[in-house]
């Protein structure tokens, strides 16, 4: 059986852990240009941060009970960012009570 020397080793796990702090740091990066590209799509909407979506039919849960407010024009919700991007003039409130009652959490403006 092989023996690798204590340092090696270290040098091994610091390697791994830069890796994963690599990966960590793209995927971050990542999200943040979808959302950028969710908000520039809805130039003008208000962008808050909503948890608990994990898929398409939380999204389309969420964009039907939030157009149905009164002064919305239009929404986009996406589960990947955990972004609601609405565009109309539509109190924060009304939109927290309506995400809410989904069983969703609201979060605010992003």
């Amino acid at each position: 059986m092989l023996s690798i020397p204590r340092e090696v080793q270290e040098c091994i796990w610091v390697a791994v852990i830069v890796v994963l702090l690599g990966a960590a740091a793209y995927l971050i990066i990542k999200q943040r240009r979808q959302l950028r590209t969710v908000a520039t799509n809805m130039q003008g909407g208000t962008v808050y941060a909503v948890e608990g979506m994990h898929c398409d039919n939380c999204k389309m849960r969420v964009e039907n009970a939030v157009r149905k407010l009164q002064g919305v024009q239009d929404v986009v919700a996406d589960p990947k960012t955990k972004m609601l991007v609405v565009r109309g003039e539509v109190p924060e409130a009304k939109i927290k009570e309506v995400v809410e009652n989904l069983g969703f959490f609201f979060q605010g403006r992003k």
